[in-house]
C-alpha cells in the first residue's frame, strides 16, 4: 500500500467536507421548503449552517492530519539521522581496518614505531566499536524499512565484523612474534635458534599474514555495501 502525501490528504478532506456541506444543504433545503415557493431567509440560514458545520468538521480533522504526517515525517527523518549514524560509524572502522592493513604491508622492515602507529590505529578501531555499541543499543524501530536495515546492520556486525576483529588481531600479534622474536622468549622451545623460531611460527599459521586482512576487507566491503542498500530505502 503506498503512502499518501500530505496534499493528497489534505484533497481527501476538503471533497468529503465539499460533499458533507453538499448533503446537508440538500437534506436541509428539502426538510424546509415550501414547496416551489423560494425563502431567502430559509436559504440564508441553510447556507450559514451548512458552511458553520463544514468549518467545525474541518478544523479537528485538519489538525488531526496535520498531526499525523507530522509524527510520520519526524519518525522518518529520526529513523535517517539513525541508520546514517550506524552506516557512517560501520564505514569508519572499516576504513581504519584498511588502514591498519595498509601499514602492515608496505612499511617495511616494521620497527617498533611502525607497531606504535598499528597500535594508535587500533585505538581508534576500538573508539568505533565503542560507538556502534552505544549506537545499537538505542536503534529500534517499528517501521519495516528501517527493520530491514537493522537486520542486515546486525548480522554485519555478529558474523563478518566479529571474524574481522578476530583476524586482525591475530595478524597483527603474529607479525610482532615474527619482527620481535626476542621479545616473546616464552614460546620459544628448548635450544631453538630464533631463525628455527620464526620458521616454526611460519609454519604453524601458514596463511596468517597481511594477504588475509585485505580478504577479510574484501568480503567485509560487499556485505557493508548491502547494509548501504538497505539505508536507500529508509532515506525520507
Amino acid at each position: 500500500m503506498t503512502k499518501k502525501t500530505l496534499e493528497e490528504k489534505i484533497k481527501r478532506v476538503c471533497l468529503w467536507a465539499a460533499g458533507l456541506t453538499i448533503l446537508y444543504f440538500l437534506i436541509g433545503g428539502w426538510l424546509t421548503s415550501d414547496g416551489p415557493n423560494f425563502d431567502p431567509s430559509k436559504t440564508y440560514d441553510l447556507l450559514k449552517d451548512a458552511l458553520t458545520l463544514t468549518a467545525a468538521f474541518l478544523a479537528p480533522v485538519a489538525a488531526f492530519v496535520l498531526f499525523s504526517d507530522w509524527r510520520i515525517q519526524h519518525r522518518n527523518l529520526s529513523n535517517e539521522k539513525q541508520a546514517l549514524n550506524l552506516y557512517h560509524a560501520l564505514e569508519s572502522l572499516n576504513f581504519n581496518f584498511l588502514m591498519v592493513a595498509i601499514t602492515l604491508q608496505t612499511k617495511r622492515p616494521r620497527s617498533k614505531e611502525v607497531y606504535e602507529e598499528i597500535d594508535k590505529q587500533t585505538a581508534d578501531i576500538n573508539k568505533e566499536i565503542q560507538k556502534i555499541i552505544i549506537e545499537s543499543n538505542t536503534s529500534h524501530s517499528d517501521d519495516r524499512n528501517m527493520k530491514e536495515f537493522l537486520e542486515c546492520y546486525y548480522n554485519l556486525i555478529k558474523q563478518d565484523f566479529l571474524e574481522l576483529y578476530g583476524t586482525f588481531g591475530m595478524v597483527i600479534q603474529h607479525c610482532k612474534i615474527l619482527d620481535f622474536p626476542e621479545d616473546y622468549p616464552n614460546l620459544f622451545l628448548e635450544s631453538e635458534t630464533s631463525d628455527q623460531f620464526i620458521e616454526r611460527q611460519k609454519r604453524e599459521f601458514l596463511g596468517v599474514d597481511e594477504l588475509t586482512l585485505f580478504e577479510h576487507l574484501k568480503e567485509f566491503r560487499t556485505n557493508l555495501d548491502v547494509v548501504h542498500e538497505k539505508l536507500q530505502k529508509v532515506k525520507v
